[in-house]
């Protein structure tokens, strides 16, 4: 418990007052009914066009997480940190599944375009 309260203050200063909210807050998470979150390639970025250096878009709804791989652009020496994921589509059960090792993608491909929708359709900042 210790340890969360110190992330939770380290995560706070760092971020200030950006858009979203806290992860570590329970309440704040439970008040909505799904969350979006989206990775850029490390240390480059293109101003004007975040688009292109995306990585990977995912969505948290009840017990579902999707991952999306997108084909943005790393030019920096970190490069390797994504080359490895070929996989466009990981979906999980992260009650069941915590450490998102069963990519059930392939078994729920409903739930995967449900999910993917949601996506595509989420509020941008």
């Amino acid at each position: 418990m210790l340890r969360s309260v110190f992330l939770e203050a380290e995560v706070s200063m760092l971020l200030g007052d950006c858009a979203g909210i806290n992860l570590l807050d329970r309440d704040a998470v439970a008040a909505r009914e799904r969350v979006f979150a989206e990775n850029h390639s490390s240390h480059n970025i293109t101003i004007g066009d975040p688009e292109d250096t995306l990585q990977y878009l995912a969505v948290v709804e009840e017990d579902w997480k999707l991952i999306l791989r997108k084909s943005g652009r790393d030019t920096t020496r970190y490069h390797v940190l994504h080359s490895w994921d070929n996989e466009p589509a990981r979906l999980y059960r992260i009650r069941e599944d915590p450490s998102e090792q069963n990519n059930l993608a392939e078994k729920h491909p409903d739930q995967v375009r449900r999910l993917k929708r949601e996506i595509e359709s989420r509020p941008k900042p």
